[in-house]
């Protein structure tokens, strides 16, 4: 993210997190998604969205 901050100031930067359904979910033995993906997503977006902000903050 760093790194980005040199971009060009019209470029965007798209965080992808691919948590989706079978096979690539952690399933359990039934085969049934055993996290709540939406949840994961929601919780590396604010992890993401703070890191960010650090970043900008840092480079003033």
């Amino acid at each position: 993210m760093r790194s980005w901050r040199r971009a060009r100031p019209d470029a965007t930067l798209t965080f992808l997190c691919e948590l989706g359904p079978p096979p690539y979910a952690i399933t359990g033995p039934d085969g049934a998604d055993v996290p709540d993906c939406w949840a994961e997503a929601l919780v590396l977006q604010v992890r993401v969205r703070a890191l960010w902000q650090r970043v900008v903050a840092d480079s003033g």
